[in-house]
């Protein structure tokens, strides 16, 4: 990168901060004029956000294999399954058996707590 680049590149990151420094200004101006029942509510909302955001990011068998592998394929390869036991595995078109389940939670190091979400869904709970 240029001095030029650089120059224009921390401009842009003032201007940012500073854009930030003004909207928690206006955040902390809204909040002062909130009532405690208002300010009850807004925090039952936020909680209720986030809770949504947790459950939205639960582990599933895609989800695992995706953070190791950029296919199923790979995924089947290094685990020595033929593509379609994976494929259907995966996607639950298939029900696996517990050998494939310990196999599974075996491969990718987690507990054996991690059994019940990762086959069964919320299907126990």
């Amino acid at each position: 990168m240029t001095i030029t680049e650089l120059q224009t590149k921390a401009a842009e990151l003032k201007e940012i901060k500073e854009e930030e420094e003004r909207a928690f200004e206006k955040l902390i101006e809204l909040i002062s004029k909130m009532s405690k029942e208002e300010l009850a509510c807004a925090l039952e909302h936020i909680e209720s956000r986030k809770e949504r955001k947790h459950q939205s990011q639960e582990m599933t068998l895609i989800s695992v294999v995706c953070s190791r592998y950029q296919s199923i394929s790979d995924f089947a390869k290094a685990i020595g399954w033929t593509y379609s036991k994976a494929y259907k595995t995966i996607n639950h078109e298939r029900q696996a058996r517990r050998a494939d389940m310990e196999q599974f939670i075996s491969h990718f190091g987690l507990s054996p707590e991690a059994v019940t979400p990762l086959f069964f869904g919320t299907m126990f709970q």
